[in-house]
Formats: structure tokens, sequence, C-alpha cells
């Protein structure tokens, strides 16, 4: 029980922490495959209703993998890059934007096609944002 206090009081300083920056909510996805046990942190953009992954981390437990997602969520902001995207969900052709925190492009394309069909979707444009 100890455990499940820890881990639901870590969700909630997560979901505020996100509340606080941005006003999304987030969702925790959990799985384990072998001995490593996986979370995955998602946002949804509350404009455009998408979901979308801000970050993965995996753990030797549940706790471990979502402390690690917590450590990152209080580090982003200087370790990673800050970027813009712009898209649309086909056919709808409604230009949304979005923002991810990640290491390079590539990082930002994974999280923002986490979990989708990526024939759904089309990026106009990824840029980075200027280093505040």
């Amino acid at each position: 029980m100890k455990d499940l206090e820890k881990l639901m009081d870590m969700e909630n300083q997560i979901s505020d922490i996100i509340r606080g920056d941005n006003g999304n909510y987030a969702n925790f996805i959990y799985s384990q495959k072998d001995d490593t046990h996986n979370i995955k942190v998602i946002t949804r953009n509350k404009i455009s209703r998408e979901f979308f992954l801000l970050v993965s981390m995996s753990g030797s437990t549940p706790l471990d993998a979502l402390s690690k997602s917590l450590d990152w969520l209080k580090l982003h902001k200087t370790q990673y890059n800050s970027y813009t995207v712009m898209w649309t969900k086909i056919p709808d052709g409604v230009p949304n934007k979005s923002y991810f925190w990640a290491k390079d492009m590539r990082e930002v394309m994974d999280k923002f096609y986490d979990g989708k069909d990526d024939s759904l979707y089309k990026i106009f444009e990824i840029k980075q944002n200027p280093i505040e």
C-alpha cells in the first residue's frame, strides 16, 4: 500500500507541474516487459484534443520509472530544446500548433506520432524555439 501511495503522490506532482505549465492534464500508461517497467506520460492538447507523448521512462519498478519521469519533468527545460510543431489531421485540414521538449527533431516526431496512425497526420513545420 505504501508504494501505491507514493505512486499516486508522484502522479499528482507530475499532473500539477503540467497543469501549472500549460493547463493540460497528464495521463499515465504503465507496461512491463520481463523485469523492466515502463511508463508513458501522455498529455492532451486542450485545443486540438489530441494526445501526445511527453516522456517515456523505464525502471526496475513502476515507482522507479515514475520517479525518473518526475526528475525529467523538473529538469527538461534546462537539458532539452523546445520545439513548435505545425500540423493538421487529415482530412480536417485545420492547422494546429503543439509544443514539445526534446533532444532533437527526430525525438519530436517520435513523441508526436506515438500511438497514432502516421497516415492521418501531416506535419507542415517543426522549428526549434529560441533559448530563453
